[in-house]
């Protein structure tokens, strides 16, 4: 069994920044002060929310964290029943994922810093959520490099064994999806769709490396399915 983790934004989908400005909006909401200027790719949201609360000196608690998120959820909503200009799949990702849906001996699933309930509202904007019946968020926890034991526990709940390393891969468009496959051993696709360079991703040292995804015949040869038959 081919276990199959993605990242989304810049690697699935980019949303034309309805991400960041919704995120931008319910913390000027909820603090009435600005977001700070925090790189986000790569990162986890719970990450990027505590690194803003450290910035403005506002203690963490479960009840922050919750209230904000709410805000965020309620603003992307609206942000992605909105956008149009740059809002789109990235490149080869619907045929990609409509071949890998017809391998039974494939899981497709998740590994996102997004938080559980966004990174599915993102995915449904493009009607692809029914592709990804399991994963491993920002929730689970706010270190990307731990988001893959989680996902393992789970995998595990629902098959009733535990996935081979050298058979699970983390596929992402920045160097933080790279480290988080080598800190888990298992192996990684670093895919130049998204918000890190070609140069970036390569200098991080994944084991495979596509520009982008519109090959899906190269694809499903690196991962070592054999392809499907067409009738």
């Amino acid at each position: 069994m081919k276990v199959l983790l993605f990242d989304i934004d810049g690697t699935i989908l980019l949303t034309g920044g309805a991400g960041k400005r919704s995120m931008e909006d319910a913390f000027l909401s909820v603090y009435n002060r600005p977001l700070s200027d925090v790189p986000m790719a790569g990162r986890t949201d719970s990450q990027i929310f505590r690194h803003i609360l450290r910035h403005h000196d506002i203690q963490w608690s479960i009840s922050e964290e919750k209230k904000f998120k709410q805000a965020y959820f309620d603003r992307l909503e609206l942000a992605l029943s909105g956008i149009a200009h740059g809002a789109r799949l990235c490149p080869g990702i619907h045929t990609l994922l409509t071949t890998l849906d017809r391998h039974d001996d494939c899981t497709i699933g998740l590994l996102t810093g997004n938080w559980k309930i966004s990174a599915y509202m993102k995915l449904k904007y493009f009607n692809i959520d029914h592709y990804f019946n399991i994963g491993s968020f920002a929730d689970d926890n706010e270190d990307r490099n731990l988001l893959l034991p989680a996902f393992m526990r789970r995998f595990n709940g629902l098959y009733g064994y535990m996935p081979l390393k050298d058979e699970s891969f983390i596929i992402g468009d920045t160097p933080r999806d790279v480290e988080a496959a080598l800190y888990n051993n298992v192996i990684s696709i670093a895919v130049a769709s998204g918000f890190a360079s070609k140069q970036e991703l390569l200098q991080s040292n994944p084991q495979y490396f596509f520009d982008d995804l519109e090959d899906t015949d190269a694809f499903i040869k690196t991962i070592g399915l054999t392809p499907c038959k067409t009738s």
